[in-house]
């Protein structure tokens, strides 16, 4: 069986911090091992099942935060494509102005030009990084939520 300070070793993981956590993914590497008809009873372990358990433990370890990576990722895209948005929308509003005016005899004293300013600039920015980050939640959250068995299974 692979102990808890051989897992950590194999890591190079030094902080008692997620010790307990590092017990749930040893069981579950061996669950998996299990449940692919490989006899986990005999003591000791060969050197490649041995080897299997510890790679699937730190393959676990380096996956544990998964949520926080969808919702970083999420919050990226919310910013890239709300920075997409607002310079599509002033070429266009301004494109679309300038055709107005030249079309509309009373539009032509009032003003030149579209104007949009920065405060509704950074909202309409603001607004698409909340979007972005709220697109990424469920997904996160489902995402965090699957056993690394059922991850395993359905690869």
């Amino acid at each position: 069986m692979v102990t808890l300070e051989e897992a950590k070793d194999h890591m190079r993981v030094t902080f008692p911090d997620d010790d307990a956590g590092i017990l749930k993914m040893i069981d579950a590497a061996v669950d998996h091992l299990q449940s692919i008809d490989v006899d986990m009873t005999v003591d000791p372990l060969p050197p490649a099942i041995h080897h299997a358990v510890l790679l699937l433990v730190a393959h676990f370890f380096s996956n544990r935060e998964v949520m926080k990576q969808f919702l970083l990722e999420g919050t990226c895209f919310g910013l890239i494509a709300g920075l997409i948005g607002l310079g599509l929308s002033f070429l266009i509003g301004s494109a679309l102005s300038s055709w107005l005016l030249s079309q509309t005899e009373t539009l032509k004293d009032t003003s030149d030009s579209a104007a949009l300013s920065p405060t509704i600039m950074l909202a309409g920015v603001g607004i698409a990084v909340v979007c972005g980050a709220l697109g990424s939640l469920y997904p996160a959250w489902r995402a965090a939520h699957v056993s690394p068995m059922e991850a395993l299974r359905h690869g």
